[in-house]
């Protein structure tokens, strides 16, 4: 077995922590495809294909979307959190989850909680029925720390697995 990751998933019953002193210092911003904003700004152009996934329905729910934070001081980009929803390489997944999948903090406002604060607002944002997910290197503390802060616990192990009829893989969890 390669590519192992840890699978952790949101706990219910989650208490919302106070974000009142956090946002004194930051905005948020949600973006969300559309008909004419097709990438997420400032990703890619490999994360086109997210956008044909959400308008044709590969995702299994409408809440594909980046929580971006900027600093009120300056205005500057702090950090972007890329949510995915369930689709064929992820089938652990409930229709309705999230997945916090490509998540990044500016290296000068690493330390300050962002990251664990954009995955508590997320979990805000959507409703209390969305199950979040997160897919992390077994030897990635800070990203297991940052989850654990915003509720989710360990739930199994997961690995690659090449798919039979498509290219590419999906995730499996073991254990």
């Amino acid at each position: 077995m390669e590519n192992i990751s840890y699978a952790y998933v949101s706990e219910p019953g989650w208490k919302v922590p106070d974000h009142s002193a956090f946002l004194e210092l930051y905005n948020m911003e949600i973006w969300r495809p559309s008909l004419l904003k097709v990438l997420p700004p400032g990703f890619p152009k490999k994360y086109l294909m997210f956008y044909f996934a959400h308008h044709l329905h590969i995702f299994r729910n409408r809440k594909y979307s980046v929580i971006y934070v900027y600093d009120k001081k300056n205005n500057a980009l702090v950090s972007s959190t890329l949510l995915i929803p369930k689709y064929f390489k992820w089938p652990f997944m409930k229709n309705g989850d999230l997945q916090y999948s490509y998540s990044i903090t500016k290296p000068e406002y690493r330390g300050r909680g962002v990251n664990t604060f954009v995955k508590q607002y997320a979990r805000v944002l959507y409703d209390k029925d969305t199950n979040f997910w997160g897919l992390v290197d077994p030897e990635n503390i800070s990203s297991i720390k940052v989850l654990e802060k915003s509720g989710l616990h360990f739930l199994k192990r997961a690995i690659r697995v090449k798919n039979k009829m498509l290219p590419g893989y999906h995730i499996e969890l073991i254990d």
